[in-house]
């Protein structure tokens, strides 16, 4: 990732973690449960990214005497305990906000300051989308074009959870708890997410689909004389590892299967820069010996 594109996924962090504190504080101080839940929300927003960015960064560290697999791993721990915590305070807001419906709630009102922080929260979320469009169709990013539906998303959230707001406060009380059952759904949504992306990282999960039709075409392209016999992948962390076994005539010198080999790898490690274990082999066969 380009430093332009790091500099703007660290300002949008920045950005989620001011509108955490301050929609946390707004809703305790403001009595709106929906604007909790909306904190919570941002909360796990950064979270999930810093864990993103240290796995980045672990990974980099590469294997040392007790680790010789490297770190990926350990991305994917922090991941499973982050998404069981979201888990459960998703889960514990939303119940909290069916009985207060159940129960009419206590009569509270949000407050201005509620209303405010919700209104910021939009307009800051908004602003931050435009900026990472930019830079996504700048860059060519995948993950800011996918942070871009993400914070689109948010808005939606934080719309809903101003309407909340606004409608308790012209006597419709349950409309702030109903609003924070919303975005508690979402919550519970962005911790079952994150749990199965660790699972599936942990189990040695096989690659997305088009990232293993790219591979197979980059492999084909760069060895158009040789039998692709067997190929896997795994997803470890944040890191992708490939096994490559091709079948190639007895023509060749072992020389010249070496040189194929060194370039394939090396084709492959520069068109997939999350691609840190890979293992190209190719088995010589004479297929005139081996006819029945």
């Amino acid at each position: 990732m380009k430093k332009q594109t790091l500099r703007t996924a660290a300002a949008n962090v920045a950005v989620n973690l001011g509108l955490t504190v301050l929609k946390l504080l707004a809703g305790f101080l403001g009595n709106s449960s929906s604007l909790i839940s909306d904190g919570v929300h941002s909360g796990a927003d950064v979270l999930s990214s810093v864990i993103a960015m240290l796995g980045v960064r672990l990974s980099q560290n590469g294997p040392d005497e007790k680790h010789q697999y490297g770190h990926e791993s350990f991305e994917c721990i922090a991941s499973m305990f982050l998404s069981i915590i979201l888990l459960c305070a998703g889960i514990a807001i939303g119940y909290n906000a069916v009985l207060d419906i159940i129960s009419g709630g206590d009569g509270s009102t949000p407050s201005l300051l509620a209303l405010i922080a919700a209104i910021i929260s939009i307009i800051a979320k908004t602003v931050m989308c435009y900026i990472l469009h930019r830079a996504a169709k700048k860059s060519g990013s995948l993950a800011l074009k996918a942070e871009v539906w993400h914070l689109r998303t948010d808005v939606l959230a934080s719309s809903g959870c101003l309407l909340g707001i606004i409608g308790a406060r012209f006597g419709l009380y349950f409309l702030d708890p109903a609003a924070a059952i919303i975005v508690s759904l979402l919550v519970i949504r962005v911790g079952f997410s994150i749990m199965r992306d660790s699972i599936n990282k942990i189990t040695d999960h096989s690659c997305d689909a088009d990232i293993i039709t790219s591979m197979e075409q980059v492999i084909r392209s760069a060895s158009d004389d040789m039998e692709l016999v067997e190929f896997k992948t795994r997803i470890s962390g944040s890191a992708i590892c490939a096994d490559v076994v091709l079948c190639t005539d007895g023509k060749r010198t072992i020389g010249e299967t070496d040189i194929a080999r060194e370039q394939l790898y090396t084709l492959l490690k520069e068109s997939f820069s999350e691609l840190t274990c890979c293992t190209v082999c190719i088995v010589p066969i004479d297929k005139d010996s081996n006819r029945d």
